[in-house]
């Protein structure tokens, strides 16, 4: 019965460290790390985009870099924010979650802009149905529009 204790104990302070572990551990610079895709517009993103959408696991966690037009952006004053690329022509939207060591970026709506971002997830739109909606996070905003190699 002791044994079975014990067993109980260093499993249980297994995963409190396991957890611990996960919760503290540091967020990537992604303005450090080669994108696993690009796309200079995104007229390359949606003939992609089938491939994404019948296999979205397999590009989950992977870096993109997106250039397009902002059609909305929010800062919070202290880091972070969001910012939504969309293209009306291909029925792609883009939200993005900025990374909290983004401040102060001089970005501007129906400008075009470049980001590099893990990507989460996508669905479809419940307004409307056509457009795909793709969610990234810890998106960082690169200038000049270009990818890096």
């Amino acid at each position: 019965m002791k044994k079975l204790i014990w067993i109980l104990l260093a499993l249980i302070a297994l995963a409190i460290a396991a957890g611990l572990y996960l919760y503290f551990k540091p967020v990537k610079d992604l303005t450090k790390s080669k994108p696993d895709f690009w796309f200079d517009d995104l007229r390359q993103l949606n003939e992609v985009l089938p491939n994404i959408e019948n296999n979205p696991g397999a590009y989950i966690g992977k870096i993109f870099e997106i250039s397009g037009n902002v059609t909305e952006y929010s800062a919070e004053p202290h880091g972070g924010g969001y910012l939504v690329i969309e293209s009306k022509d291909f029925n792609i939207l883009i939200n993005a979650q900025l990374d909290h060591r983004v401040v102060k970026v001089n970005i501007q709506e129906n400008r075009p802009c470049t980001i590099k971002a893990e990507f989460t997830g996508m669905e479809e739109d419940l307004i409307d149905p056509d457009v795909t909606i793709m969610y990234f996070k810890q998106a960082v905003i690169l200038n000049p529009k270009t990818h890096q190699e």
